[in-house]
């Protein structure tokens, strides 16, 4: 059940009374036969039958009728606005706590990360005997390279804006890359990955180990191995 204020000609609260007297009476009598399966819209048609009521017991002058009908209606646009700011306050309110939500659960993955690169990174320079080159990374793309002096062959100064998937290509001079399998040091939440590889080339093989911190954006990358004479283009970003 819907008021209708307007047009006028349309709607109940713009009769006489005389008009409206007998709708309301045969809404009575249809109030007690739909009453038992009205449910939840019960309230809805008790306060439209109501608010007839009302407009029926008030004096038959235009002037009365009149502010009566802008009052009813002034009354349904103030409870819309209110409906309207609630639901606005509601959706801020639930924005600002996944907001909230997710730079305390990203806090908690930073700080994960930086626990498990603690160890990680002290295992990775055991390994290579030698300090790794170090990449920072923003949405997949180096943005910056610190690289010790055995990592010159790599031509890592042409690693500046490249994919980091692009960089197997910018060493592909080296000879043909074999992958192991990524190990997830975090379990399965990409925190700190390790990846192995192996290059085969005609005069024995060279191993790096890459460490990858997506959350961090950071990576390093090492080889225990002499690196060969520098050959090769650079690869230019795309």
């Amino acid at each position: 059940v819907i008021p209708v204020f307007g047009p006028a000609d349309h709607s109940l609260f713009t009769l006489s009374r005389d008009e409206l007297a007998p709708i309301v009476a045969a809404l009575e009598v249809e109030d007690a036969e739909v009453r038992p399966r009205l449910g939840r819209n019960q309230g809805q048609w008790d306060r439209a039958i109501a608010i007839l009521r009302d407009q029926l017991a008030r004096t038959g002058s235009e002037s009365s009728r009149s502010v009566q009908l802008v009052r009813i209606r002034s009354g349904h646009e103030r409870r819309a606005v209110r409906r309207r700011e609630l639901m606005e306050r509601r959706t801020s309110l639930h924005n600002q706590l996944a907001d909230a939500l997710a730079a305390r659960l990203h806090a908690v993955r930073v700080r994960t990360a930086e626990g498990l690169l603690e160890g990680a990174i002290d295992d990775l320079r055991a390994w290579a005997g030698r300090d790794p080159i170090e990449l920072a990374v923003d949405a997949d793309a180096v943005t910056a390279v610190l690289a010790p002096g055995w990592a010159a062959a790599l031509r890592v100064d042409g690693w500046m804006g490249l994919d980091i998937d692009a960089i197997g290509g910018a060493t592909a001079w080296l000879g043909e890359v074999d992958y192991e399998l990524p190990r997830d040091l975090s379990g399965t939440d990409r925190l700190v990955v390790v990846n192995d590889s192996v290059v085969r080339r005609t005069d024995g093989t060279l191993r790096f180990r890459t460490l990858y911190a997506p959350v961090l954006g950071w990576m390093a990358i090492a080889s225990p191995d002499p690196m060969p004479a520098l050959g090769g283009a650079p690869l230019t970003p795309a």
